[in-house]
């Protein structure tokens, strides 16, 4: 007697019901980690979390420092341009709102290193200047009475 042979059984890995799932769901994967990375990086690399203020009326409300008399904004009341006005000795310092640690603060905020700070404030020329990310500092101290730094935006 003769008996026919079974059929064969095909592969269960050869067999998907759906062969196009596996790669659709290898890219939506690939979306959505790209989509996170992206987003983890802008996070990171905000104003806001580098410590630092985007311009300057940022920096200045940050500081404490909206209320001053001695700071004052360009035409517009809000910016960018601004001057500071301070005294360097300890008996002219009333007439001032700002003093100089106030200045380090809205230079710090504008991403000022300690190296760049000591090049403007502790020089020994009647003025200094320092160009950072978005500004150009320049300070001026020729009259320890009177003294003002300038902030003008680069670009």
């Amino acid at each position: 007697m003769h008996s026919t042979p079974a059929p064969p059984r095909p592969h269960p890995l050869r067999r998907r019901p759906w062969p196009w799932l596996l790669p659709v769901l290898t890219g939506a994967v690939g979306v959505l980690l790209g989509a996170l990375l992206t987003l983890v990086g802008v996070v990171l690399s905000s104003p806001e979390a580098s410590g630092t203020s985007s311009t300057t009326a940022d920096a200045v409300r940050t500081c404490g420092l909206g209320h001053r008399d001695d700071v004052g904004f360009g035409a517009s009341g809000q910016g960018p341009d601004l001057r500071m006005n301070w005294a360097a000795g300890a008996d002219e310092a009333e007439e001032f709102d700002v003093a100089r640690g106030d200045v380090v603060c809205v230079l710090e905020r504008l991403g000022a290193t300690s190296a760049d700070v000591h090049r403007l404030l502790d020089s020994d020329r009647a003025s200094a200047s320092v160009v950072l990310e978005r500004y150009q500092v320049t300070a001026h101290l020729d009259d320890e009475s009177h003294q003002y730094a300038d902030f003008q935006p680069t670009g």
